[in-house]
């Protein structure tokens, strides 16, 4: 970098020539510039004229500064690299001073070892002969051959082969540990857990809470391997094993628990043992396992079944004061009201549907019995009448096979609950109706005769007999609250003046057709074929309603036939009040099988989505739907 003469100036020079120029003219201040430059470009040549005279000094001097650097840093290198050198040849000699002392001292240790060879293999066996011991499975000798070799380590704290001895058999005693921690995670009966719990406390390894915290830790990773080989493809198989499983290993368990420690550290009064804390955690787990796979057992015989093998598990645990049957009432009571409502929301669309597709013209050609005639019949039994209507009969066949699942497994708890969710079906059902009623008088000019006779019917019979089958369930008389629905029914009836007239008028529009065969007696209507009944049903129960209606002579009323035994799959029902299962209830009707020219659409099974708008157009046809299949029994 070259330096100008403007670098060097220094501020008391520029005040000096700031001031000389004020002292100047205007011409001599326009020429001021060009003076300048011819000085400045002065200046430069002299300089140069300098360099060119002197510049082997110039030279010099440079090659001189290079020559001193170099050799200023070799003797720097040369003076590091000594400094380095030294304290390696002192670490040399210290190192060999010290091998030279441990080589005489191995020297004289070596001639001391074949002094004493042959003890020295005897201790040097013991190792070798512990793990064999151990292998073999004779921890007693294991455990006595430890005790030695510990015993030698403390007489001879300062011979290193006596302490790698004794590093080497604790290390094999750490192996038998193991091998004993396996022995309790495999299926093992109470003697053989007494035994490796006792050469667990011979080896001293752990504290007694210690212990029985490995002790409960390896049983319960062996109970959760059995749990684990639990196929869990079907929901109601896995849950039947499960509590199988836990009411034979649990109680198992528990009772080897307090075989061998007894109750001493679990019986505190806060309630904090190591037992107790286990077998909350294991309970709970099994609670959460059944909250999570019962929604998917629908079937009431297969939901009863899980119930048993699941108050059964806690019957058997509760001798060991691990009964967790009250936390299952919850669970299941959930799961029953859940599928009940189910059931009835499937019944509300089914019937608005039915309704919808209904032919109320062709439903009142055919005259109905009277209401007063029901009481006729024989006892318990479904009254004729549902027939008539294909609807209703179709809607009480459906909650009759849901009184049949609800037999087998509803708690007593869900009285209150199941009146409830009944009350509004029912109610909603009476409200489907009415409006169904309402839309005919806006439509025609004079309501169909069927449209009154299924209201009376629904209202007089019907519920009625809907209460009384709840009843056998519930144990208990009048549980259904219908006052209400059936007011409301009654007073969407229309009224009529003289009962006589109202007779001559069902008799005239009910007169059958002429046939080719004048002395037949005419065949009873589609719906009317067939009953499924009951052997065994609650008593009858007073009609709610019984207005005057008068079986015309050209209608013949199918005799009665007597009812039928309960179906196969209706076992006993597993009722937490330990009241006696009711009687199963029968469906209404069990129509024939439905010809070329008839619809096969009929009422929903449980557990299924309601029917098609098929089934509308079958009922609109007046063709008898089709007996509804029972619930499967699996």
């Amino acid at each position: 970098m070259v330096t100008t003469q403007a670098d060097v100036i220094d501020d008391s020079e520029v005040e000096v020539y700031l001031a000389e120029l004020s002292t100047y003219s205007l011409e001599r201040l326009q020429k001021e510039p060009d003076l300048l430059r011819v000085e400045a470009k002065r200046h430069e040549n002299s300089i140069e004229k300098l360099a060119c005279e002197h510049y082997h000094g110039f030279v010099a001097a440079a090659e001189t500064i290079h020559n001193v650097n170099g050799m200023a840093v070799d003797m720097a290198g040369s003076l590091r690299s000594i400094g380095n050198t030294l304290p390696k040849l002192s670490n040399g000699c210290d190192t060999f001073a010290t091998e030279a002392h441990q080589i005489a001292k191995e020297r004289k240790t070596n001639r001391l070892m074949l002094t004493h060879h042959k003890e020295l293999v005897e201790l040097l066996e013991v190792p070798q002969l512990m793990d064999t011991l151990v292998r073999n499975g004779f921890y007693e000798q294991a455990l006595e051959l430890q005790s030695f070799a510990l015993n030698l380590g403390r007489l001879h704290q300062k011979l290193p082969i006596v302490q790698s001895i004794v590093e080497e058999v604790n290390q094999t005693a750490k192996a038998m540990r193991l091998q004993l921690l396996q022995l309790l995670q495999s299926d093992v009966q109470l003697a053989v857990c007494l035994r490796a719990v006792g050469y667990l406390r011979r080896l001293e390894d752990n504290t007694e809470e210690e212990l029985r915290t490995c002790f409960l830790e390896c049983r319960d990773k062996w109970l959760q391997e059995m749990l684990a080989d639990i196929p869990d493809d079907n929901a109601s198989t896995y849950l039947v094993k499960l509590a199988d499983q836990h009411r034979v290993h649990l109680f198992d368990i528990i009772t080897q628990y307090h075989s061998i420690f007894g109750d001493e550290l679990d019986t505190k009064p806060q309630g904090g043992g190591f037992l107790s804390h286990w077998v909350r955690i294991r309970i709970e787990t099994f609670v959460h396992n059944i909250e999570s796979m019962l929604p998917q057992v629908v079937d009431s015989a297969l939901l009863s079944n899980v119930l048993k093998q699941c108050m059964y598990c806690g019957l058997s645990l509760s001798r060991v004061g691990a009964d967790f049957r009250v936390l299952l009432l919850p669970i299941f009571s959930r799961h029953i009201l859940e599928l009940l409502q189910g059931n009835l929301d499937a019944l509300q669309q089914h019937f608005e549907a039915a309704l919808d597709g209904f032919d109320w013209v062709a439903a009142s050609r055919v005259q109905a019995r009277s209401v007063e005639d029901a009481t006729e019949q024989v006892a318990n039994m479904a009254p004729l009448e549902l027939l008539e209507h294909a609807p209703l009969a179709a809607a009480t066949n459906y909650l009759l096979m849901c009184f049949n699942d609800l037999r087998q497994c509803t708690p007593y708890a869900l009285k209150d609950d199941m009146v409830v969710a009944l009350d509004a079906c029912l109610g909603s059902l009476a409200d489907t109706t009415i409006k169904a009623v309402e839309h005919l008088d806006e439509r025609m000019l004079d309501r169909p005769k069927s449209a009154d006779s299924m209201l009376r019917v629904m209202s007089g019979l019907a519920l009625p007999y809907i209460s009384q089958c709840f009843d056998c369930i519930a144990g208990d008389q009048d549980c259904l609250h219908l006052s209400i629905v059936q007011e409301r029914l009654d007073a969407t009836i229309t009224p009529v003046a003289d009962p006589e007239s109202q007779t001559a008028a069902i008799e005239s529009s009910a007169a059958p057709p002429s046939t080719s065969h004048p002395s037949a007696t005419p065949a009873a209507p589609p719906a009317v074929q067939a009953l499924s009944t009951n052997a065994a049903t609650p008593a009858a129960v007073p009609p709610a309603y019984a207005a005057p209606l008068v079986v015309p002579p050209a209608y013949t009323a199918p005799p009665a036939v007597p009812l039928a035994a309960p179906p196969a799959h209706a076992a006993p029902a597993v009722n937490i009040s330990s009241h006696k299962a009711p009687p199963a209830v029968p469906p209404v009707y069990s129509a024939p099988p439905p010809g070329p020219q008839q619809a096969s659409a009929g009422p929903p099974t449980l557990y299924r989505p309601p029917p098609s708008a098929a089934s509308a157009a079958a009922v609109k046809r007046s063709a008898p739907p089709p007996p509804p299949p029972p619930p499967v029994s699996k």
